[in-house]
């Protein structure tokens, strides 16, 4: 499969986008979960069109428990909107807990863009907040602009508690954004991974079934039996729908992090599309 083909596929969510209120019923769905803890591809899979709805979701709902969450989301945008909306809630919050996640998804979603609006925090009386804040700048911006400010940071900071939190190495190894696609630091080594052997595409893959007239969350179950791919698709709300053998088309290619299956039926005009991390259980 050539270059030019898996860019083009690696684009197809935001090609065959859902609408406005799909994208709401899906959010609304993982918040309505006991303890909504979405995949990290949950966020891209909803597409570039998610922004706007997440910024209006986030913008009407009064509860803190929702807001927190939805800025999980926003985390993942670097358009300059998500900035300009947070740091206008940051100004205004009087809530601790929901400031200092405001102030970590901006670093996030802006990186070195927000340096000159975050940093003041880092003398913030909140000692939750200074630890967020400088978590965030050590995790999503670039070394050599914070180093001297970290820096002062750990030699000013009174609280102990502050400073073994902030130097230990436990600190995931985290991705800059660009728009919703994940573009790794320069100071990580992409990992390099052999491509799955076909029977190894077998399994259960989550990600997104789109046909001309809608498109929603999916789960496809993929059996290899005399050398053709059984799938059965489940769909949220609906029984399960085994796909005709005969009329798809199963494929699969690799980006940089992630194993990807593609699942094509012509005769009905539909894509399942799917995701899966390197070196995540199947």
């Amino acid at each position: 499969m050539n270059i030019i083909l898996i860019l083009s596929q690696l684009f197809l969510i935001p090609t065959y986008a859902m609408t406005p209120d799909e994208i709401r019923a899906e959010i609304h769905a993982q918040i309505s979960q006991r303890h909504p803890e979405p995949a990290t591809e949950f966020w891209s899979s909803l597409g570039p069109d998610a922004l706007p709805v997440l910024k209006q979701m986030y913008s009407e709902t009064n509860s803190p428990a929702e807001k927190a969450w939805l800025l999980e989301g926003l985390a993942h945008f670097s358009d300059p909107s998500v900035g300009s909306l947070l740091q206008g809630a940051i100004t205004q919050s009087e809530n601790a807990v929901l400031k200092k996640k405001m102030l970590s998804a901006l670093v996030q979603s802006q990186g070195d863009a927000a340096l000159d609006f975050v940093e003041p925090f880092l003398d913030d009386k909140d000692p939750h907040i200074r630890l967020a804040v400088a978590k965030a700048m050590k995790a999503f911006m670039t070394p050599s602009r914070i180093e001297a400010r970290l820096g002062k940071f750990q030699k000013d900071e009174k609280e102990e508690w502050v400073k073994k939190d902030f130097e230990t190495k436990d600190t995931p190894v985290v991705m800059k954004r660009s728009g919703s696609i994940f573009q790794q630091k320069d100071s990580v080594k992409a990992e390099v991974q052999a491509p799955l052997d076909e029977k190894d595409w077998a399994g259960e893959w989550k990600g997104i079934y789109v046909t001309a007239n809608h498109s929603s969350a999916a789960v496809a179950l993929l059996t290899l039996q005399n050398k053709k791919w059984k799938v059965v698709l489940k769909l949220p709300k609906m029984a399960k729908l085994e796909m005709n053998a005969a009329e798809i088309e199963v494929s699969y290619f690799q980006s940089t992090h992630r194993h990807w299956i593609q699942i094509k039926n012509k005769k009905e005009d539909s894509v399942f599309l799917a995701q899966k991390e390197f070196n995540r259980k199947r």
